[in-house]
Formats: C-alpha cells, structure tokens, sequence
C-alpha cells in the first residue's frame, strides 16, 4: 500500500499560523497594556506632584485684598485646588477604566488612612445631627469654613495625593524655599517696614495682629512652626552636601527669627515639640547631637538678640512680650549661646568627614535624655500645681512674668482659660446623641452667640468665635470619637513617617533613596509641631492645608 501524504493544506498551514500570531500577539498586548498603566500612573502621579507643588509654593503666598480677606483667599484658593486636583484625577481615571485605581485598594489603607475615613465618617454624622446649624456645619459660613465641604475636600485630595505621588525630595525643597520667603516677609514686618503695603489702611494698634502673607499671627506663627520642624530636623538628620547643609541651616534661621517675632504664645510649644522630639532621633550619632547643639544655640542667641533689639529700638520695631522676654532678659543667656554653638561647631569639626552612623553609646544617650526629659516634665507639672494653689497676687510676686504662665485663671493664655472653660461647660449641655457625635464641624460660633454672647464679651472684652484649642474645638463640634479620630491621623501618620525613615536608614527598605530617611523624619518632626502648637491655636484653612499636603507627602512615601 502506498503511504498517504502529509496534510499540508491550507487548514492546517491557517491554524499554525493562528498559532503562532497569537503567540505573538500577547507579548505586544501585554507590554501595550504595561504602556498604558505607565501613562495612567504618569499622568495621576504628575496631577498629584502639580497639587502639591501648588500648595507648598503658591498657596503660602496668594492675597487679594490684603489682610481683610485673607482666610476667604486661602480657602477659596485651597477649594479650588482640590476641586482641580479633583476632577482632574476623575478624568485619567475614566480614560484609564476601572483597572486604574485613583484612591487605591482596601489592601492599602494604614491607620493613618483609616483614621482619616473615621474623621470624616465623624464629620458626616455630627452635620446630619447639628440640627438648626446644619448649613453651618455643611459649609462652616459662620466659623472658620471648615464645615463638612472642607472636611471632604481634605479627605479626597490626602487619598489622591498620598495614592498617586511619587515620592522626591524636590517637594520639600519648594515648602522650604518658599517658607523661607513667607519668613522674611515676616521678620520684615517685625521692623515695621511693610514691604508688601498691607498696612496701608490699618491701625497702628493692629500691626502687631498681622504678619507676612497669613495675617493672623497665631496662625502665620503655625506655618512657621512647620518650617522650623523642617528645615531644623533635616540640618540635624541629612547626610547630603554642605550646600544643602547651608541651605537647610538658612531656612531655620530665618524661620526661627521669623517665629519668635511673631510673638505668639503657640510659638513656644512649637518649639517644645521641636526641641522634645528631635534628640529621639538625632541622639543615634555623634554628628547629630552635635548639629542639635547648634540649633539649640541659635535658638538662644536669637531670642536674646531680639531682646535687645525690642528693647533698644522700642516704638520702632513690634515689642516683644510673654515668655520669649522672659527668656531674652534672662543674665548670661549670651554667654550660655555662644558656650554652647563654640562647642557645637568644634564638635561637628572632628566629625568632618564622617558618615552620622549610630554610636556606641547611643542607647544611653537616648536613655539617659528620656529620663531627663521625663523629670523635666514632672517638675513643670508640680509647679503648676504649686502655683494654682496659691492666689494668683503671690503667684506674680514670686515668679513675675512667668506667673501668668503658671497660674491657669479666666485671664490665661489671652483669655483661653475662660474660653475653654466656657467651651467644656457648654459641650456637658448638649444633647447625649451631640456629646456623642458633636455638635457639628464648624458650629461652634452659632452656639457661643446664643449662649455665651453678653458673658464672653463682659468678662474678656471681645467675642471668641473658636475654642482656641483644636482638641477642644473638635471634642465640641465632632464628639470624642471625632477627636480620637484626629489624633490617630496625627499619631499614627507620625509613627509611620519614623518606621519608613528607620527603615530606609537601615538599609531594611530599598524602595527609596536612603538619604529620603532624613525627609521622612522631618515630616514626622514638623507634625509633631503642629500637634504641640494646637493645643493653643485652631484648624482653620490658611495653615492646615499645607499640614494636610505635608501628611499626604509622607504617606506617599511608604
């Protein structure tokens, strides 16, 4: 029998080179689909980069008519941002199609991220609850605006920055450069110079209520705060060039001189947060605690030079006054700065040249500081409690100026000590379902003008529209759980910033630059800042958007 010959016809030719078409085929859609994500994540990473640069470098400076409308600028300015940043990321996401996640998945959410959703879960119910406040507290019209609109806006652009940003220290470099501005403005001013005119059509009596860009110097001395955290953790924590060195020690300078003439009592707890947190971390090594000695020095010799600039140039400059006085007249305070940066400077000199690495003796320094710090606090604490025990006229005959300080009565604090007490008697009046879950973002104001109107004005002179204390301020108007909320935001995003810094310094992480260590810990430095200083100050949308774009930063890099 003859064989039978191969089947080569045309089916079999056609379904070898379906085959092998196909073969083809999925490479090519493989890497066009990994094109595709690239650009998607291009476009979402430059839309948040853009935000961010905004808010670090035109958002510090933009006013329109001056000081008289400087809270309305900002947050008309800060809503437009968003709203941008916003729409924007809508847009890519529905070129992009659902595979293209702008907030991320469940898989990703950190406390911190949670946190955030509980605040403003919070916020949503407290509105539905704030009864005949309720527009008030959508939009926060009467208060500060920062009603649940606010709240919203803050919540959407922290996921769609802190989702889609690549991480760089060029972020960082701006809010430096362009703090560094905002606090030459202000120091200016302390010299009454008015470079920008903005006291052309006001008071004299008013000139020291108002400085740099911000207006209000409670919160101009906010932003401050962050600049300082900042600038001083990364001289003290960076292992890059002298350059940058120079660069960062500048900017805290200026920003130090820049926070003290602004005179405002939440300048020193910015401070306090500062100077208590940084050792934690800079105490690893002997360069750093040689460059911790500097700036404390600094701090010293500026205080006193500002001191005696005040005093010598009285009628000319803003006069200083409370607890940076005091410090300033303290006798051998020049002496003590100048001891201190000597020895700084000759300690950094035999570190010349050395990488910051741990050393051996590390732990006891930590250690021996925490201990320190710890009878630091509790011989503050027994002493306020001694003095709040004696009547306030013996107070003040002992302990002169730092008397006001010690002893807490209506007068405290520019009249926060009757403005919390006021605001805790108040919020024990609420409804139960209210002391629950607030009286509603922003509402406070509609409940002090009905209740507390001819009292609070009576007794300090003036009416407070704000709790002066933002934990306060949020235990009235978003309950406890709202509170907690808060602090978990601030809390665990500080934590995480140290636990990525801790790793990228140990080489345990291998994501980021190590030298992106120092960034993150200094993000986490400037929060705790901010958290120190709100004990006495409150969110509103001048400062606490450029806290919210630093946060968002941070969670970018983890």
């Amino acid at each position: 029998m003859g064989k039978r010959k191969k089947n080569t016809g045309s089916a079999g030719g056609l379904r070898e080179a379906d085959s092998n078409a196909l073969r083809a085929e999925k490479p090519v859609a493989a890497k066009r689909e990994r094109k595709l994500s690239e650009e998607e994540d291009s476009r979402a990473s430059w839309l948040a980069g853009a935000w961010v640069m905004l808010m670090f470098a035109l958002f510090p400076l933009i006013f329109t008519d001056h000081y008289f409308n400087i809270l309305q600028t900002k947050d008309v300015t800060f809503i437009v941002l968003a709203l941008l940043l916003s729409v924007g990321m809508g847009i890519v996401y529905l070129d992009g199609g659902r595979k293209f996640r702008p907030l991320g998945s469940r898989e990703d959410l950190s406390r911190a991220d949670l946190s955030v959703l509980a605040f403003f879960g919070i916020a949503l119910i407290a509105t539905l609850l704030s009864g005949k406040f309720w527009f008030q507290a959508l939009t926060g019209l009467d208060g500060r605006f920062v009603g649940l609109f606010y709240i919203a806006l803050i919540t959407a652009s922290y996921f769609i920055v802190s989702r889609n940003l690549r991480f760089s220290g060029k972020y960082l470099t701006v809010f430096l450069a362009v703090g560094l501005l905002v606090c030459l403005l202000g120091y200016t001013d302390f010299y009454n110079m008015d470079l920008l005119g903005f006291r052309t059509e006001m008071l004299p009596e008013q000139y020291a209520m108002f400085m740099s860009t911000f207006g209000n110097v409670n919160t101009y001395t906010t932003y401050v705060g962050l600049v300082v955290g900042v600038s001083g953790a990364l001289f003290t924590l960076s292992e890059e060039k002298t350059g940058r060195l120079v660069f960062y020690y500048l900017v805290y300078l200026v920003a130090m001189l820049a926070l003290i003439t602004g005179a405002s009592d939440n300048g020193y707890l910015s401070l306090a947060g500062f100077f208590g947190a940084l050792p934690f971390i800079a105490f690893r090594s002997r360069k750093g605690r040689a460059r911790y000695l500097l700036l404390f020095a600094t701090m010293l010799l500026v205080i006193n030079y500002l001191t005696g600039v005040s005093i010598a140039k009285a009628g000319k400059v803003i006069p200083l006054y409370g607890l940076f006085l005091v410090i300033g007249k303290l006798p051998g305070l020049p002496v003590i700065g100048a001891v201190l940066g000597v020895l700084a400077l000759v300690l950094l000199y035999r570190e010349k040249g050395k990488e910051a690495v741990r050393s051996p003796h590390a732990t006891l320094w930590l250690r021996g500081y925490a201990v320190l710090l710890i009878l630091a606090l509790l011989a503050l604490i027994a002493l306020f409690v001694y003095a709040n025990s004696l009547p306030y006229e013996t107070v003040h005959a002992k302990f002169g100026m730092l008397g006001d300080y010690l002893k807490f009565r209506n007068e405290w604090g520019t009249f926060r000590g009757y403005v919390w007490g006021a605001t805790l008697d108040e919020y024990s009046k609420l409804p139960i379902l209210n002391r629950i879950f607030g009286s509603g973002p922003d509402t406070y104001v509609g409940y002090m003008v009905t209740n507390r109107w001819n009292e609070m004005n009576q007794i300090t002179g003036q009416f407070y529209d704000a709790a002066h204390n933002e934990y306060l301020q949020y235990l009235f108007t978003v309950g406890p759980f709202g509170l907690l909320a808060h602090l978990g935001i601030l809390v665990f995003s500080v934590r995480a910033a140290f636990s990525k810094a801790r790793a990228l310094r140990e080489r345990q992480d291998g994501s980021l630059p190590r030298v992106y260590s120092a960034y993150l810990d200094a993000l986490g430095i400037a929060v705790i800042c901010y958290a120190f200083q709100a004990f006495v100050n409150i969110n509103v949308p001048v400062a606490a958007p450029v806290l919210w774009a630093l946060l968002a930063v941070a969670r970018a890099a983890e």
